[in-house]
């Protein structure tokens, strides 16, 4: 079972983003071209690092454009415990990405955009992603300063957003490094032109790759 959610339309985000009672923007840089940060942010993996979320579920064979709509999952096991249908409102890839909730399996959110910018660094290799979600409580907007109880809701969850956007950093290839056997060792070192790789793990501050050794040490590279 859905329930009807109440969709932004496209010109109405940026009263939203003022006037929606919860409103959180977080920005995070990562050492990955604009490109590689954008494929995850519009794909179908967004998220998918957390604790029982799947990802983002789009129709199959298509190129996400404005007015693509997508399923949202979370299970737990094969039990499903949170769904909602997203719709894209605008699509300026690589750059920009908006959408807009239409409906979801529990009754709690009335309105929920949120907008995804991937902006290019001085540095050709590091992007930054600037995210902004905002929603409107169903049972909470008609009751007088409820913007004025949840606003800090917001501010006290901000810094929880943060660490959970930094896990992008997983789904980031890493470029020009190449495992190769030096005297006789396999090594990591560096390659022009190699890759991609990804690593298992990431210091979820710095968002470097983190090698785990056989006396449970860890490491920043695996030589």
């Amino acid at each position: 079972m859905r329930f009807d959610a109440v969709p932004i339309p496209v010109d109405g985000v940026e009263e939203f983003f003022a006037t929606a009672p919860f409103v959180t923007r977080v920005r995070r840089t990562f050492d990955a071209p604009p490109e590689d940060v954008w494929r995850v942010v519009s794909g179908d993996r967004m998220w998918s690092w957390l604790p029982s979320v799947w990802g983002c579920r789009y129709p199959q064979d298509i190129t996400p454009t404005a007015g693509t709509v997508r399923d949202f999952q979370m299970y737990i096991h094969s039990w499903m415990v949170f769904a909602q249908h997203e719709q894209i409102i605008h699509f300026d890839a690589p750059h920009v990405m908006r959408y807009t909730a239409l409906d979801a399996t529990l009754p709690v959110f009335g309105s929920w955009c949120e907008e995804y910018r991937v902006l290019p660094e001085s540095d050709p290799g590091k992007a930054t992603v600037d995210w902004t979600l905002a929603c409107a409580p169903r049972y909470l907007t008609n009751i007088p300063g409820s913007h004025i109880a949840i606003r800090p809701v917001a501010a006290i969850l901000k810094p929880i957003f943060w660490f959970g956007l930094g896990g992008l950093a997983r789904e980031l290839p890493v470029h020009g490094r190449a495992f190769v056997k030096v005297d006789g060792t396999r090594r990591l070192v560096d390659q022009p032109g190699a890759g991609p790789l990804w690593a298992r793990f990431y210091d979820p501050v710095t968002l470097k790759p983190v090698f785990g050794d056989r006396d449970k040490s860890l490491h920043d590279d695996v030589n």
